[in-house]
């Protein structure tokens, strides 16, 4: 097969994209549970429970999630080069679990933080 110098320019490019989507994304989750602003609401004290299992629950369906993926995990949206589709567990619910356990678990997370002693 021949060898493209163009081939390569692209995949320099799909790298660096990969790089910020990586970036974006890690500083959206990050905004979520570093946010410099409060905002004090007056909630149920029941909400500071539902909190804490949303964010038990959320770390514990990412954990699950990870684990099933084992080695197929990548930061970046495109799919890993040999990487096998997982199709079982989780994943034949949902297609991407993992992200959907980090929003659960950062909203358990202000939640529970909303109520004034944590963060």
């Amino acid at each position: 097969m021949p060898h493209h110098v163009g081939s390569e320019v692209g995949e320099q490019e799909a790298r660096m994209q990969n790089k910020h989507w990586f970036l974006i994304q890690t500083l959206l989750l990050l905004s979520i549970l570093f946010w410099p602003f409060r905002i004090e609401l007056s909630l149920p004290a029941i909400v500071r429970d539902a909190g804490v299992f949303l964010l038990i629950g959320g770390l514990a369906f990412l954990l699950v999630a990870v684990s099933a993926i084992k080695n197929n995990i990548r930061p970046s949206p495109e799919p890993k080069a040999g990487g096998k589709l997982i199709t079982i567990g989780l994943y034949s619910i949902v297609r991407h679990p993992a992200y959907g356990a980090i929003m659960v678990s950062a909203f358990g997370c202000k939640s529970f933080a909303s109520l004034g002693d944590f963060a």
